[in-house]
């Protein structure tokens, strides 16, 4: 009996032993300066999840060991592969210059359901239309009119102030974090007429600008998990899959909010044109941005949420 429990507990060791060998392994090679290998059955997601906490840099090293275009191989039969591209050529002539030879289709709009059905998630003469609509609020002279009055609004109401007190007290700060703060705020400012407040002293947390986060980094796993793996989560309530629904629930109550305090200024001062320029204002006040639409409230929301998760990060560009 001794003989026998001594030897079970050497084959335990052993497989403790190999178990910390392979993780010391992985570790090893996913701070490697080589691009990532293509494993059996599980491809190149074993360096993904050893560099989550870093992947936008590890991405940023690849691409550029790669001269801007990685093929991404997923997990075998999954349909997980993926073509990253930093080129900016490859981009306009995807997203622009030959838009209709990409539809997205529908495993796409699982993927970004938050943004619901307007233009990131439209094809066609669907998105040409949604598209149109959009350019003729930024083609509009009051959108070029407006736009440095709300930088400057950001400016003196938050930005100066912070560096003042970050420059007066000696403190360090995340830039990164300011300027998009900064974006986020004047972003919604254009879109909404409202400015959230996130870039004060103190730097407080906002929700929709936290949900936005929870629902870019979900939207990221689903892109490199099985689908029906991210669904599994979606059923149960559990991981990215959580954050995402509390996320998109935040995301559709600010923007319904939003939209309602919005009509009931506008039926209190319609002919107000003192307001600063919104595109919000804009949708509901001129027929010919929602007249053709069967259900106005979605595009709104769907426009809002959309254009302000194009247009807090703008800055990086």
């Amino acid at each position: 009996m001794a003989l026998s429990d001594a030897i079970w507990a050497s084959v335990e060791y052993s497989q403790i032993i190999m178990a910390v060998i392979c993780l010391i392994f992985l570790h090893r090679l996913s701070l490697s300066s080589g691009l990532p290998w293509n494993w059996p059955l599980v491809g190149m997601l074993p360096m993904m999840f050893l560099n989550f906490h870093r992947i936008y840099d590890k991405f940023t090293d690849i691409l550029e060991m790669t001269n801007g275009v990685f093929p991404f191989k997923g997990v075998w039969f999954t349909g997980t592969d993926m073509l990253i591209t930093a080129d900016s050529a490859n981009v306009q002539h995807i997203m622009s210059a030959n838009v209709s030879n990409y539809p997205k289709g529908p495993e796409s709009k699982k993927i970004f359901d938050v943004f619901g059905d307007v233009l990131f998630n439209s094809d066609h003469d669907e998105w040409r239309h949604h598209r149109k609509m959009s350019h003729s609020i930024f083609n509009d002279r009051r959108f070029h009119h407006f736009t440095p009055v709300i930088n400057r609004c950001i400016l003196e109401k938050g930005l100066i102030p912070i560096l003042e007190q970050v420059s007066k007290e000696g403190l360090e700060v995340d830039l990164q974090d300011i300027f998009e703060r900064f974006m986020f705020d004047a972003t919604c400012l254009m879109l909404t007429g409202y400015d959230p407040g996130s870039l004060r002293n103190g730097f407080p947390s906002v929700p929709f600008s936290r949900a936005m986060d929870d629902a870019t980094e979900a939207i990221f796993v689903r892109h490199i998990l099985p689908e029906k793996l991210w669904k599994l989560q979606k059923w149960l309530g559990i991981g990215h899959e959580k954050k995402m629904t509390s996320a998109r629930e935040t995301l559709d109550d600010i923007a319904a909010d939003y939209i309602r305090k919005k009509q009931e200024q506008l039926r209190v001062s319609k002919d107000d044109d003192q307001e600063v320029f919104n595109t919000l204002r804009c949708f509901l006040t001129e027929d010919e941005a929602v007249g053709s639409t069967k259900h106005p409230y979605n595009v709104l929301r769907d426009t809002i949420i959309g254009l302000m998760f194009a247009g807090r990060d703008t800055w990086e560009e």
